[in-house]
């Protein structure tokens, strides 16, 4: 059994379990990523908030850097997913 979700469920799943985990605008964007993804394989993603707070992380990009020990954001991005935020200079990444 299957329930679809909008962004609205999306978010307030967040900021009831785990309201300090992403930004309003992280949220936006991995609920765009996880959409891109269902609508390019088809694929059908089952929603756990406490799974996606592990495997994704919210940081600067200075934050993520510095914790690999890389200097720059393709070198990241050759390793994992990132998730710019617009307009920010936060990123989210997919924790490797």
């Amino acid at each position: 059994m299957k329930k679809t979700i909008d962004f609205y469920d999306f978010r307030n799943a967040f900021l009831d379990i785990r309201p300090e985990n992403f930004s309003f605008e992280g949220l936006r964007v991995l609920w765009e990523y996880f959409e891109e993804y269902e609508n390019e394989t088809e694929i059908e993603i089952d929603f756990d908030p406490i799974g996606i707070c592990i495997d994704f992380m919210e940081c600067t990009i200075h934050e993520a850097l510095e914790e690999y020990d890389l200097s720059s954001v393709e070198e990241l991005e050759e390793q994992t997913i990132v998730l710019p935020i617009p307009q920010t200079d936060r990123i989210i990444y997919l924790d490797y």
